[in-house]
């Protein structure tokens, strides 16, 4: 008689997975927070903090969150979430965004160049809300010009 095939293995991360709850931000923040807007919001969602922003539509409309950063590469969302899109919806909501590197910052909103929508080498971003003067003046001192920016 022919011996029974082995069945295949399954793949370890599924073997070790665990269901999670998943939420927006905005509904993160109204039960899990009472509604407390956090003045700082720094996200690593594993290529999903594009969707992740867009989740924060109230919490960010609300112009209590002062500062947030996150994560910009080809992974997850972002493959097919052009960066050009979370910038304007940002800049819409107040903020002024920038490449974000060991102490140096180079300016995104409003000088957006097309080219790093097709080149998305993993980065980070830093953003402040616009009228925040205390925040826009913290990273103004780590400001470059955009000449400098290799991409």
């Amino acid at each position: 008689p022919k011996p029974k095939p082995k069945p295949k293995p399954k793949p370890a991360r599924l073997e070790h997975s665990v269901p999670v709850r998943a939420l927006t931000i905005d509904r993160l923040v109204e039960e899990y927070m009472g509604g407390h807007v956090p003045p700082i919001l720094t996200m690593d969602t594993e290529g999903h903090d594009a969707q992740a922003l867009f989740g924060a539509e109230r919490t960010l409309a609300s112009g209590r969150v002062r500062y947030l950063a996150f994560e910009y590469h080809h992974v997850g969302s972002w493959a097919s979430t052009s960066l050009s899109t979370v910038i304007d919806y940002l800049d819409r909501h107040g903020y002024d965004c920038f490449w974000a590197g060991r102490q140096k910052l180079w300016r995104v909103t409003g000088c957006f160049d097309g080219a790093w929508d097709s080149d998305k080498q993993w980065s980070n971003l830093a953003c402040a809300l616009r009228v925040d003067r205390c925040w826009q003046a913290a990273m103004a001192p780590f400001v470059q010009n955009a000449s400098h920016l290799v991409v």
